[in-house]
């Protein structure tokens, strides 16, 4: 398939703020492409040198995951291996849209 690309910005969570501006962003999937819609819980978590894990760990644990579809449910316990912690600090939102 085609290799990861970010979509749209970093944003305030839908309903936190009053007056938030959103960022519209229109994109046409093929066959097989997948949307990972996160909370910042996924991405915000810290490593062992007291880093954000970021995107590109989150990336990572979905890759290490088997199956075609990512099985969500084990991508926590993936993103704790990666960091310094011992449970999940934030909360963690994760949803995928595939066009079949």
């Amino acid at each position: 398939g085609r290799p990861p690309r970010e979509l749209g910005a970093c944003q305030p969570a839908l309903g936190l703020l009053e007056d938030s501006r959103y960022r519209e962003e229109r994109v046409t999937l093929a066959h097989g492409d997948t949307v990972l819609v996160y909370s910042d819980g996924a991405i915000e978590m810290c490593d062992r040198r007291g880093e954000e894990i970021g995107l590109t760990a989150l990336l990572a644990c979905l890759q290490t995951v088997p199956g075609v579809a990512p099985d969500l449910d084990a991508v926590p316990e993936a993103l704790l291996r990666r960091s310094a912690c011992i449970r999940q600090p934030d909360d963690l939102t994760l949803l995928t849209l595939t066009r079949h």
